[in-house]
């Protein structure tokens, strides 16, 4: 189940297994047969299928990955991010819900490799994702988790913050740049 397959990709060989082929090929019944059958996830290019999962929003296949191996919960992929930043990034509500039951942590930034040419996502918590890409509904769950800002907490950020998030409300009242100095998220 965890043979590793050498394929020609752009003139290097890569190693994938049968689980991240068919992943690949999306072939989700497969990567459900190979996980229930004991298939492991392997890193491919510093990456597991978990982080596909959650940003792909395949919820049922991130759990069977997080049942085969819990200690993917908090793992960082190439790109400094977990299964959680990607969630919220995407917008993937239940699987934000979800990791958030398996006590991810949802404060984690992403932490960028240095040679890694947009630094300027650097140290984005999951929060700070999800007000970037304006999904409400994952702002909302992080500040009721009492989620942290790294980098939304600026005047210089006010503007964003109500371009992205005037539309719904927090505890009951819109939400207005005031909330991030009022501490709800830094």
């Amino acid at each position: 189940l965890n043979t590793v397959i050498h394929q020609p990709d752009f003139k290097k060989i890569h190693e994938k297994t049968l689980l991240r082929l068919a992943y690949e090929a999306r072939q989700y019944a497969i990567v459900s047969i190979l996980l229930n059958a004991g298939a492991h996830d392997l890193p491919f290019q510093q990456n597991y299928l978990i982080h596909d999962a959650a940003q792909d929003g395949k919820f049922n296949i991130l759990k069977l990955i997080l049942k085969s191996n819990a200690t993917l919960l908090n793992q960082t992929d190439v790109f400094g991010q977990t299964p959680l930043l990607w969630a919220a990034s995407k917008g993937r509500t239940d699987i934000l819900e979800y990791l958030i039951s398996m006590d991810a942590d949802i404060n984690t930034p992403t932490k960028l490799p240095l040679d890694y040419i947009h630094q300027e996502m650097n140290h984005h918590t999951p929060l700070d994702w999800a007000i970037k890409n304006g999904h409400a509904e994952i702002c909302s769950i992080l500040l009721r988790e009492k989620a942290v800002s790294n980098i939304y907490h600026a005047k210089d950020a006010r503007h964003l913050i109500e371009t992205h998030l005037s539309s719904f409300s927090i505890f009951g009242r819109p939400f207005v740049a005031q909330d991030m100095s009022d501490g709800l998220c830094c």
